[in-house]
């Protein structure tokens, strides 16, 4: 999933996140943060059917990384 400082028009390939769409609140980061929550609930499943993810793509490895 992408970070809060990556804007615009993009759908992430894993996580679905539709920036400048879904993001319309008022607190941008919260819906972030929401998305990001329901997606791992959801069991990270990786979003695009047109992009595959890389043969070592690790969900888990990804958000640690986002973390620091």
């Amino acid at each position: 999933m992408m970070n809060a400082e990556f804007l615009g028009d993009e759908i992430c390939p894993c996580c679905g996140f539709h920036f400048g769409f879904n993001d319309d609140g008022v607190n941008k980061e919260d819906s972030y943060y929401r998305w990001r929550e329901k997606w791992v609930a959801d069991g990270c499943i990786w979003f695009s059917k047109s992009r595959r993810p890389h043969d070592t793509w690790n969900p888990v490895v990804q958000l640690k990384k986002m973390q620091k």
